[in-house]
């Protein structure tokens, strides 16, 4: 008799946050050492799964894979070559039918990892620039928290926006605001708002909130003549966007 089992969409997902921190064992698993030393080391209930064997008929999502130490990377490659883990201790090959989704950020960034090349020929490659002025605006009110009690004009949600997109198309700022900056000046527009005891949101919110924005998540090129003055671009490309 066949039966069927039919599991979750949340319980088919295994998500592995990258970090400087992960072992290999975070990944293949483990020897738990209570266990161990009731039942012995070399017996099976002595061993804790990793990620890699929960993610067993599953998808294994891995968020920014380049922020992962090399040695932690690579425990992926028999998994990917192969379908199988080697449970070290036990020296037993455990098979894994897993399909494998990993992120990774830019190499030019802060503290990320080298991937090696032997790993990245296991990966198929697909590069997510920035979303249209349309996507954003979409994303915007998908997931950014609006305040019910407050009114937030359509027309002034895309020169949020605006804001953001226009730090992507001008050489002086070498890293460009991301969606998340885009979220932020949404919201905290509407903290400004609230601040000063009002239920409408003004172009001046969006203007101080786009101001604290960009200042943490956009950076000015070295060969700008904005580069000892980063806040006179910044409200430049606002005043340009806003009004």
């Amino acid at each position: 008799m066949t039966g069927i089992v039919t599991i979750a969409g949340g319980s088919r997902f295994i998500r592995v946050q990258g970090s400087p921190e992960l072992m290999p064992e975070d990944l293949i698993g483990d020897i738990d050492p209570v266990i161990a030393m009731q039942h012995g080391i070399h017996d099976p209930r002595a061993f804790t799964p990793g990620r890699i064997q929960r993610a067993h008929r599953k998808i294994l999502f891995i968020d920014e894979l380049n922020r992962i130490p090399e040695r932690t990377q690579n425990t992926l490659i028999q998994v990917l070559e192969e379908g199988t883990t080697t449970l070290a201790s036990f020296d037993i090959d455990v098979p894994v039918d897993t399909v494998v989704i990993a992120t990774q950020n830019p190499q030019e960034s802060a503290g990320v990892e080298r991937i090696s090349e032997t790993l990245a020929d296991r990966f198929e490659r697909v590069h997510i620039g920035y979303p249209t002025a349309e996507q954003e605006v979409a994303i915007l009110k998908r997931y950014a928290r609006k305040q019910d009690a407050l009114q937030f004009d359509d027309g002034l949600l895309i020169k949020v926006v605006d804001i953001s997109q226009a730090t992507r198309t001008t050489d002086d700022i070498s890293r460009p605001a991301s969606v998340r900056a885009s979220i932020a000046t949404f919201e905290q527009a509407q903290a400004m708002a609230q601040l000063h005891g009002r239920t409408i949101v003004e172009r001046d919110d969006v203007r101080k909130a786009a101001l604290i924005s960009l200042r943490a998540r956009a950076e000015i090129s070295p060969s700008s003549q904005y580069h000892d003055n980063p806040r006179g671009l910044f409200e430049r490309i606002i005043q340009r966007s806003v009004g």
